[in-house]
């Protein structure tokens, strides 16, 4: 390590010196740890002070309360009570940000970054039952999905999930949010990959009833892993330490160009993504990530196009979207077509659709195997991310300073 000679007083030298002697340190370290202080705080106060002069700002005000309104979902997620709720927006009217070590900062701004506000269906296929006792079989199995507005969060644990419509059946039965109760309905997801680390969703179609009613339960904790199906109390098929899988479809989920395309989200593997086409020269493309193999993809206009109109459906490398394959849609394919790759290596990509036409009709991906998010970030990036937020955090507020009247 290189060396700069700094003249300091004799009386910062002493005190230096009686520091080092108490904390046992070299006088070195001692400073070190005193200038890394000094940042941290010097970090705080401005963002205090931006925050300060952005209250004093009524619209500006009203903006950021806007947007906090939209990050109360975050929280509900990862797990917050109602009076937690209540006790954090007291806090951040009155929230002094040198009162919090600056690591839970980053975490907290970390953990609830924007869920992608996308209409999500979570779709679960489980396994064959091991044990059945008639009139359910082995050959049966719990499939289903669940909805809810944005995608789920990373780091969830064991959080309550309210779905906006769930259905599930269990190869006899199925088990709705129009004729049945949730019992359990919660969710563990990795904190870097969003993807689903654990579950537990418990479902009867009555509740104190004395004659048999049909149960479904799916869980995955440490301690239980296993899916059944219950008439009353009694297990009548299930299956253990064998959990079934996840995928998500994103509706109404818009894409960009070519050359910035919309990264799939982390989490379950997407099945599928829809959405709708804004005219003339229109593109929605996404960059998704491949583990390798077969590939096969097929884009659809679900809508009503114009008498004539055709779409351009590719896939490819990042940039050009078209090294892959290329398809048209229009009247002659009943604007449905495929793109199929015998093998497609390990590597980032981008697929989807262009228009030629003025029409906007509603599309759909659809991939034969689903596909993972464009970015899984290793836990060194997610920190480094963390930190980077936290300084956005403060740039936000400074350009959110008073409009000058």
């Amino acid at each position: 390590m290189s060396k700069i000679n700094i003249r300091i007083s004799a009386h910062a030298k002493a005190t230096l010196r009686e520091l080092a002697r108490h904390e046992g340190k070299p006088m070195q370290a001692v400073l070190d740890e005193a200038i890394e202080r000094y940042q941290r705080e010097r970090f705080l106060d401005e963002a205090n002070a931006a925050y300060a002069r952005l209250k004093s700002d009524p619209e500006a005000w009203e903006e950021e309360l806007a947007e906090r309104e939209q990050s109360e979902h975050c929280f509900r997620q990862i797990g917050y009570t109602p009076q937690q709720m209540n006790e954090r927006k007291t806090a951040m009217d009155t929230v002094n940000l040198g009162r919090y070590p600056i690591g839970i900062v980053m975490l907290m701004i970390a953990v609830c970054a924007p869920s992608i506000q996308a209409d999500t269906t979570y779709t679960y296929t489980g396994n064959d039952f091991a044990t059945a006792i008639f009139p359910y079989s082995t050959g049966d199995r719990i499939t289903g999905y669940f909805t809810v507005p944005t995608t789920l969060v990373a780091g969830l644990s064991q959080t309550e999930i309210n779905p906006t419509s769930y259905s599930f059946m269990d190869g006899l039965n199925t088990l709705n949010n129009t004729n049945s109760f949730i019992i359990d309905f919660l969710l563990s997801t990795d904190p870097t990959t969003d993807a689903f680390t654990g579950w537990s969703i418990f479902l009867t179609s009555g509740i104190g009833l004395s004659s048999p009613f049909p149960s479904l339960d799916t869980e995955v904790f440490p301690s239980v892993q296993s899916d059944d199906v219950r008439d009353t109390a009694t297990v009548q098929a299930f299956v253990e330490d064998n959990p079934g899988t996840w995928t998500e479809t994103l509706n109404g989920f818009q894409g960009g160009t070519t050359a910035a395309t919309v990264s799939l989200p982390n989490g379950p593997p997407v099945s599928a993504v829809t959405g709708t086409i804004g005219g003339l020269g229109t593109e929605d493309y996404y960059s998704f990530y491949w583990a390798g193999g077969a590939f096969l993809a097929t884009g659809s206009i679900t809508g009503t196009p114009n008498a004539g109109a055709s779409y351009l459906f590719s896939e490819g490398v990042a940039g050009t979207c078209s090294s892959g394959g290329t398809e048209t849609l229009n009247s002659g394919d009943s604007y449905t077509s495929t793109i199929a790759i015998a093998s497609l290596a390990p590597g980032t990509y981008c697929i989807g659709i262009d228009a030629n036409n003025s029409n906007d009709p509603a599309f759909s991906l659809t991939f034969n195997t689903p596909v993972q998010g464009a970015a899984t970030p290793e836990a060194s990036t997610f920190v480094l991310l963390s930190a980077g937020l936290g300084m956005l955090t403060v740039f936000r507020l400074r350009n959110r300073s008073p409009k000058a009247s």
